[in-house]
């Protein structure tokens, strides 16, 4: 929901400053925050987060394995062309990030079909 959040500062007292401490108020129009702390060394917060909020996904395993990323390829020619360089050396790939260097509309993950008019198609043939 749509909210305000007002911080104010503390006013010293008595020369401290404690008897007077700085406020904090947060006002939500749907209904009320609910919001949680968890103290305690990371591995704590990180076991309590999870049991309150069930633990993360595995990411797919390709997304662990060696990956190849460059600024711009200039066609769906030169894509192939890195993707044979790693095949004819035996390298491992478990992904190619085509940073294509197009947005369509300032759209990001739009293909500019001049270059590459078949990206699923490349897609399926690189994968074999």
């Amino acid at each position: 929901w749509d909210g305000r959040v007002t911080l104010a500062e503390g006013e010293e007292g008595a020369g401290s400053g404690h008897d007077r401490p700085g406020t904090s108020e947060v006002r939500m129009e749907g209904g009320p925050l609910r919001c949680w702390v968890v103290v305690g060394t990371p591995a704590r917060v990180l076991r309590n987060w999870a049991a309150l909020t069930g633990a993360p996904a595995l990411p797919p395993a390709w997304a662990l394995g060696p990956q190849h990323a460059r600024w711009g390829f200039g066609s769906a020619a030169e894509v192939r062309r890195v993707v044979a360089g790693y095949r004819e050396r035996g390298l491992p790939l478990s992904a190619v990030h085509l940073d294509i260097d197009h947005y369509d509309g300032h759209r990001v993950f739009t293909v500019d079909r001049e270059r590459f008019p078949d990206l699923p198609g490349l897609a399926e043939e690189l994968r074999g």
